[in-house]
């Protein structure tokens, strides 16, 4: 298979340029960028489709796979895994409206990990998994906040271990979920949705 290693860099996706992989076991793109940014960062009117997406960060920061501020990329056949930093989040928005399919999110360890965090933008999803484990302290599948939407169909969200697992942690927004499947679990407090 083929692996870019971007070491402690960014891909920064251009509009009306998509990028295809030759499948999610085959292409990976790796970083080790921490804080403010993801191994990929998003850009409006483009795609990612069939790789997967890691960053294995370092710890005391906060690491992304996928991160989309203020933009609306399409995520298709995606693997995205965020790993090592103490904050982790397989996939980080802020505003923007990324559109989601067939993609398999995975947080995992150190203190906080999160498999989609959404800060205010609206997060359209089918056909995916998002999920966070192994971190001390708390684990949530999905986190909206800042007002932030999830409109996601066919779907499962877990979280599993440390003192607080939350499936969907939100604060506030309005969200519209069909066919899914939402469960938290091993944790001092789980909560499917809170």
């Amino acid at each position: 298979g083929f692996r870019e290693d971007l070491e402690a860099d960014s891909l920064f996706m251009r509009s009306y340029v998509d990028i295809e992989g030759s499948g999610e076991g085959i292409t990976t793109i790796n970083s080790a960028i921490s804080t403010g940014s993801g191994t990929i960062v998003g850009a409006n009117n483009s795609e990612l489709r069939f790789v997967t997406v890691k960053n294995t960060g370092e710890a005391g920061q906060q690491d992304a796979a996928l991160f989309s501020e203020s933009t609306s990329p399409r995520y298709t056949h995606v693997t995205a895994v965020a790993s090592g930093g103490n904050d982790n989040d397989a996939i980080h928005i802020a505003n923007g409206t990324p559109v989601l399919s067939y993609v398999p999110a995975t947080a995992l360890g150190r203190s906080l990990s999160t498999g989609v965090a959404n800060f205010g933008g609206l997060l359209i999803a089918s056909n995916s998994t998002f999920s966070a484990a192994d971190a001390a302290n708390t684990n949530l599948g999905v986190l909206s906040t800042f007002g932030g939407t999830v409109r996601a169909t066919g779907s499962t969200i877990t979280a599993s271990g440390g003192v607080i697992a939350v499936g969907l942690r939100t604060n506030n927004g309005t969200h519209a979920l069909a066919n899914m499947t939402i469960s938290a679990s091993g944790a001092t407090e789980s909560y499917g949705i809170y």
